[in-house]
Parts: C-alpha cells; structure tokens; sequence
C-alpha cells in the first residue's frame, strides 16, 4: 500500500468516525543537534507536532545525517505524519589569515587591503583565502570580517 493511498484511508476513517481533518499551512521547524538526534526523541518532537526537521550539514558527520533521515522516513512510513526535512548547506568560505596580536582596528577612512599572499596581517594588509576577491567585490560593497 503507497504512503498516499493510506494517508486517505486514515483520513477516511477518520471522517466515518465524525473527525474531521483541515489542511494547516502553519508548519513547525525543528533543528535536529545531539539533544535531539535519537529516534525516540524525534518521536516525541514529532508526536508534539513538529512537521519539519532541519539538519544543520555544517556540524556533525553526513553519517548522522544519514542516520537521522532514515529514521524520520522510517517514522513517515509508519504513520501518516507528512514529515518534511529541510537540509541547510553550507554556504562558500572566506577565510582571513593570522591577524597580528590577534586583531587589528580599523577605523572609518582606513585602507585595508586583501591579499593573496600568505602573510601575518596587519592594520594595512590581510591575507584572504578567496584569489578572486578582486572580481567579485565592487567600489561600495560592504565587507564585514
């Protein structure tokens, strides 16, 4: 029997019994982290009404991600809850290098300039991991670091 077929004969019971189902577009979101990432706890966050579990790809290993769908499929297939699961990937990295004594001051006015060049940053140079910083930056763009 397909997911779809027996999500209408529930609701079809449902509707012989007097219960009466409505369509929500309000959804809940829950992050999964470690406090949450048993299939027991799931349920409960389920059973309370979450619809959409979002899994954060930039912590923990792809195999718990793995392990975490399987487990809200595995919850899906068992009863018609219609769980949603909403991956958040990691956007593109930018990296400075070493700053001297940790940080710098800029002040409105300063010139700073990016760098290529693996060097120790200082109030006037930093090193910057993206090589086409130059092409994609233009004359008034904000850089926050």
């Amino acid at each position: 029997m397909t997911k779809n077929l027996e999500k209408y004969l529930y609701k079809q019971m449902d509707k012989e019994a007097g219960i009466e189902h409505t369509f929500h577009r309000t959804k809940i979101v829950a992050t999964v982290g470690p406090a949450c990432d048993t299939y027991e706890k799931l349920l409960e966050l389920v059973k309370a009404g979450v619809n959409i579990f979002r899994l954060n790809f930039s912590h923990g290993t792809h195999e718990d991600k793995k392990r975490i769908i399987d487990y809200l499929r595995e919850m899906d297939e068992k009863e018609p809850y219609n769980i949603a699961i909403l991956g958040d990937l990691q956007g593109p990295k930018l990296r400075v290098g070493e700053i001297e004594n940790g940080m710098i001051e800029i002040k409105p006015g300063d010139v700073l300039t990016f760098t290529n060049e693996k060097l120790v940053g200082t109030k006037e140079r930093i090193y910057v991991s993206y090589p086409n910083l130059h092409k994609d930056v233009k004359i008034g763009n904000i850089i926050m670091i």
